[in-house]
């Protein structure tokens, strides 16, 4: 029963990569003003509640995006060596 309740706690990684590929499309096609959590999580196809359950603050979002993004590039530049 306890492991039932860790693996429900644990963050689905997927839902996770989704709202962030949500928002760098919102952010690239309409700029960061214009890309409100609501927006995100429509474009994910998750409720807002969820985004929020992952990041705390578009602020918190924004920077997880960043880190995404430049490991993403790393990984594409080392991938190319």
């Amino acid at each position: 029963m306890a492991e039932a309740a860790t693996v429900a706690s644990k963050p689905n990684v997927d839902k996770r990569d989704a709202i962030l590929a949500a928002a760098l499309r919102l952010i690239a096609r309409f700029g960061l003003h214009n890309a409100p959590m609501s927006a995100v999580a429509r474009e994910a196809g998750v409720a807002v509640g969820t985004v929020y359950l992952y990041f705390p603050s578009k602020e918190a979002m924004i920077n997880a995006l960043y880190l995404h993004v430049l490991e993403d590039r790393n990984r594409s530049l080392y991938n190319g060596l």
